[in-house]
């Protein structure tokens, strides 16, 4: 059948065109590029009232630096690894309480049912889609 999208246009060498080379060489170690994560914790601080779902930022950022502490992507198309590395810096913060309610507001009032589904069956969950423009972009 026929593909649903179009494919990216390709080199003579059969390389889609909008990558450099150098993502596809294996002459060397790959590139490594540092990338700052940010990761904010909403309430999930011991102010929010349940210390059963409080969460030390530094235990978090420690955890994350562990167990993803770098990610190389591949080519959606071969799923070959690309000459590129990135080495995934973390900065885990707590939101405080002022910040945390704006950004609820912000984010409820985005919902959007995700897909039409039969709410009287009990096993049923909902899910929605919240677009990150706008009001919700500001409350960031």
């Amino acid at each position: 059948g026929k593909e649903a999208y179009a494919a990216a246009p390709r080199s003579a060498a059969g390389l889609p065109r909008h990558l450099p080379k150098f993502a596809w060489s294996r002459e060397e170690r790959p590139l490594r590029i540092p990338l700052v994560v940010n990761v904010l914790l909403v309430n999930l601080d011991y102010d929010a009232g349940n210390v059963y779902t409080a969460v030390p930022h530094t235990e978090l950022e420690e955890y994350l630096s562990q167990a993803f502490p770098s990610h190389q992507p591949s080519n959606l198309e071969t799923q070959e690894k690309l000459h590129v590395s990135f080495d995934l810096w973390y900065h885990v913060q707590h939101v405080d309480a002022a910040a945390a309610k704006k950004l609820e507001q912000a984010v409820l009032q985005g919902f959007r049912k995700a897909e039409e589904v039969n709410t009287e069956d009990p096993d049923v969950v909902l899910t929605y889609d919240v677009e990150v423009k706008g009001d919700v972009l500001a409350a960031f």
